[in-house]
């Protein structure tokens, strides 16, 4: 392709602004993406490219070296931040760049979209039927197709589910709270006012529960803290659930969230729900996502989104045990190098 260049820039150098602003360009300003900016991480990022076509901009990815991503045991690149006018002949030039890049670091696999990591955002979404949801990233969807016309390949599938009629048995859940008391389980919400300490446990916990889930990678906790502290005032203590033993340690953990784009204000997000293998308080998990329903009907919440996940997990099944429809799927892709 005739006119191209080529602008490799970081975060807060004189030149970032050609990365930055390329968004403004592609998207309309009324675009949700502006409600749910996907910008690039300091963390493991080796670069931001800008593909320049006749001197304008017209796409743009970043790619990162996390020593600890991996596809079948082999190391991967992760390939984020991806934008690109409408038009397959420069999203092949621009992923065609990418995998040269990508290829001179020694590693296997390109994984996309992904910053960095499954800590920050990655997947496309293949629909948008319904709106954006609260935490939930914007992008045009024809980037799937020119990720799978570049000979990407879907490598792992995702999905939210919405239920509409949430219920839940007080009876059956109070007889499951004496139960696991009876055995040693302090149950709490987060503590706002000591949110720092409690967000460091969560982190070190999510270490142990998610470290074998497809595509982990460990993270330093102060950066989970950091991230989460940040949104300090998003926060429903009432809506963030602990289980602990009597020395304080964590067994289970379900974060929810409102649906802040909801203007209605009827819809809760759950985000994470997880008991430790191995616990004696077995299905506490499932336990905190039912205390989630109750408390948010409670609340004068009507609808709750069981979001990002990871189909056939563990998660699937217990969206599966409190219903829902799915309302939006996602893919993560990859290409070999």
């Amino acid at each position: 392709m005739e006119g191209v260049s080529w602008v490799k820039t970081f975060p807060g150098a004189n030149n970032f602004s050609l990365f930055e602003s390329l968004p403004s360009k592609i998207y309309p300003p009324s675009s949700p993406y502006f409600k749910s900016l996907n910008t690039p991480q300091f963390t493991f990022l080796e670069g931001c490219y800008v593909m320049l076509l006749k001197e304008v901009p017209v796409g743009r990815f970043a790619l990162y070296q996390n020593p600890y991503l991996k596809h079948k045991g082999q190391p991967a690149i992760a390939l984020g931040s991806y934008e690109c006018i409408d038009n397959h002949s420069v999203a092949e030039v621009l992923l065609a760049y990418a995998k040269t890049n990508a290829s001179k670091m020694g590693c296997s696999w390109l994984l996309g979209p992904m910053e960095g990591s499954t800590f920050n955002n990655y997947r496309f979404s293949k629909s948008w039927e319904r709106p954006l949801f609260f935490m939930e990233p914007y992008h045009h969807l024809y980037y799937n197709q020119q990720f799978v016309k570049a000979g990407f390949k879907e490598l792992a599938s995702y999905y939210s589910a919405e239920n509409t009629e949430p219920d839940y048995n007080a009876e059956k859940l109070a007889k499951f709270e004496q139960y696991f008391v009876e055995k040693g389980a302090v149950f709490r919400n987060i503590n706002l006012k000591n949110l720092r300490d409690d967000l460091l446990k969560i982190a070190q916990f999510n270490e142990v529960v998610f470290s074998k889930n497809k595509y982990y990678t460990p993270i330093p906790i102060q950066a989970f803290a950091d991230k989460y502290a940040r949104m300090e005032s998003y926060l429903n203590p009432d809506l963030i659930w602990i289980l602990e033993d009597k020395h304080e340690e964590m067994h289970a953990f379900a974060f929810a969230i409102p649906d802040y784009f909801d203007v209605k204000e009827e819809t809760v997000i759950v985000k994470s729900v997880a008991c430790k293998g191995g616990s004696p308080f077995k299905g506490a998990g499932s336990f905190l996502s039912g205390k989630i329903n109750q408390v948010a009907l409670q609340s004068g919440y009507k609808k709750l989104i069981h979001a990002f996940m990871l189909k056939s997990n563990e998660s699937t099944r217990i969206s599966n045990k409190y219903g829902g429809n799915t309302i939006r799927e996602y893919a993560l892709y990859g290409k070999k190098l």
